[in-house]
């Protein structure tokens, strides 16, 4: 839950992208849908953990191994339906489900910069931050080049 809420932080954002209000990553929709029933600028730390606590629930992360639950518990607090698609697509690794959040989060600033070009700073360093704690590598592309060269 740390890595959470070091992720998200613990200030109020009077509105994100879609235009909704946040405290500590949780949009007032999401707390709401988990059984928080005040104004999201007022939600606690221990209420915002509970609210995590019950997506965490939901997620199915609890019966993954602990680096895999991390990351992907991360995501699906970003965005459940994505966080689903990139375990299912990867088979559960997590250097590709990393991948596959990075490349979804450069394709969204590229194609939507006025909505989501601020946020990808913040992206990148929260992908490189999973991959500190889990000791995961980004995946490197194979060029097809195998020439050595000394020069």
């Amino acid at each position: 839950m740390q890595t959470i809420f070091r992720h998200e932080g613990s200030r109020y954002v009077g509105s994100d992208a879609g235009g909704e209000s946040s405290k500590y990553g949780i949009l007032q929709s999401t707390a709401k849908e988990n059984g928080y029933v005040g104004d999201i600028r007022n939600i606690t730390q221990d209420q915002a953990k509970e609210v995590y606590r019950k997506i965490w629930n939901k997620s199915g992360a609890a019966q993954m191994s602990s680096d895999l639950s991390l990351v992907y518990f991360d995501s699906y607090i970003n965005h459940p339906a994505s966080a689903k698609r990139f375990l299912a697509q990867s088979g559960g690794d997590i250097d590709t489900i990393l991948q596959l959040r990075e490349t979804r989060y450069q394709e969204l600033a590229a194609t939507k910069p006025e909505r989501f070009g601020r946020y990808l700073k913040g992206w990148t360093n929260r992908i490189t931050s999973l991959r500190t704690a889990v000791g995961a590598q980004p995946v490197v592309a194979e060029t097809g080049d195998t020439s050595t060269s000394d020069a």
